[in-house]
């Protein structure tokens, strides 16, 4: 008999859920191993990983992050492209990056969710501000990391 659910200690969560903008949880789609796809639906079936309080907790985390970067990138365009301004960019990307990292200890409310933003950040983040022309030095700084 073949288990059905994840064991978040010893499994990789992420083989098995992927983490949305909306704060839900869905199974990976597997085409080569139909199990890991199983194993997924059946966490968040028997685990109720989709109830309403779980989606608002997560949803306000990963849009926590995305609203400070906006503010960041606001303050960026408000200082204008200069060396200085460029400075103060790095120095809140650290900042900003710092928490996100903090976000994901075991000890954190929704740690899997932190991990998956910062794992996943140009979808979760970047990606959607595109309408930013500065968009590439966050890229460019968290691919240093």
């Amino acid at each position: 008999e073949e288990r059905l659910l994840l064991h978040p200690e010893l499994d990789n969560v992420e083989s098995f859920l992927i983490f949305k903008l909306d704060g839900t949880v869905v199974p990976v789609k597997s085409d080569k191993n139909d199990i890991v796809e199983i194993i997924g639906k059946e966490t968040i079936r028997i685990c109720k990983l989709n109830r309403g309080t779980l989606i608002k907790a997560r949803k306000k985390k990963i849009d926590r992050f995305y609203h400070n970067l906006i503010e960041i990138l606001n303050d960026f365009e408000d200082r204008g492209a200069t060396d200085s301004a460029k400075k103060f960019l790095y120095s809140d990307l650290r900042n900003y990056f710092g928490r996100m990292l903090r976000e994901q200890q075991e000890d954190e409310q929704y740690s899997r969710v932190g991990f998956y933003m910062f794992d996943n950040f140009k979808t979760f983040y970047t990606n959607r501000l595109t309408f930013y022309g500065d968009i590439n030095l966050v890229n460019d700084y968290y691919d240093s990391l």
